[in-house]
């Protein structure tokens, strides 16, 4: 086993991976890897914190120039993970989150880079997070079908932490520290 020094975070929608992305970097100091996306900003996010918010000819403008460790489409934007950020050497432990088949390939490739999927205990959880969260019908119906695909992907993740309602995002930040702290001493690291 290797050091881990990159956490991707997968999980379906409305699982909490941003959340427990902010008590990783609050509570543990890591620091988090902002991702590219072509969908729009929801009220609360700023581009360059949340994410870097691209149009979807600039983000095709990137690729083109192979910015992108890696990149996919789902849900009817692009999202992307910037090539110099995550190779990029970092004093603390890194993290970012991506979707399932991104964060498997980028585990296949990368040494440095561990794929962490969250998965409710309960798909009720998600189901009513998303019906919470989004009004418009056909965006409620992509988000679930969203999470099927998503949780078809969890048996081939090494490293699975089950969310059950109770959970507090501070536990499943730290299971997954411990999951991090695991394989460094497995590493011998």
């Amino acid at each position: 086993m290797r050091t881990p020094k990159i956490v991707i975070l997968a999980g379906p929608s409305q699982i909490g991976k941003s959340a427990v992305i902010r008590q990783l970097v609050e509570e543990f100091q890591w620091k988090f890897v902002t991702t590219y996306t072509t969908r729009l900003p929801r009220p609360e996010e700023r581009d360059g914190k949340d994410y870097h918010f691209l149009t979807r000819s600039k983000f095709q403008e990137m690729i083109r120039a192979n910015v992108f460790v890696e990149w996919d489409y789902f849900l009817a934007s692009y999202g992307g993970i910037g090539r110099r950020t995550f190779y990029q050497p970092a004093k603390h432990q890194k993290v970012l989150h991506a979707i399932a088949r991104m964060a498997l390939r980028l585990e296949k490739r990368s040494s440095n880079a561990m794929a962490v999927f969250l998965a409710p205990q309960d798909r009720m959880l998600v189901y009513e997070r998303i019906e919470r969260r989004f009004s418009d019908p056909l965006v409620v119906k992509d988000r679930m079908a969203h999470v099927e695909e998503e949780m078809l992907h969890a048996p081939l993740f090494g490293n699975v932490v089950t969310i059950g309602s109770a959970m507090t995002v501070a536990e499943v930040a730290a299971v997954v520290q411990r999951l991090v702290l695991r394989t460094a001493s497995h590493s011998g690291s």
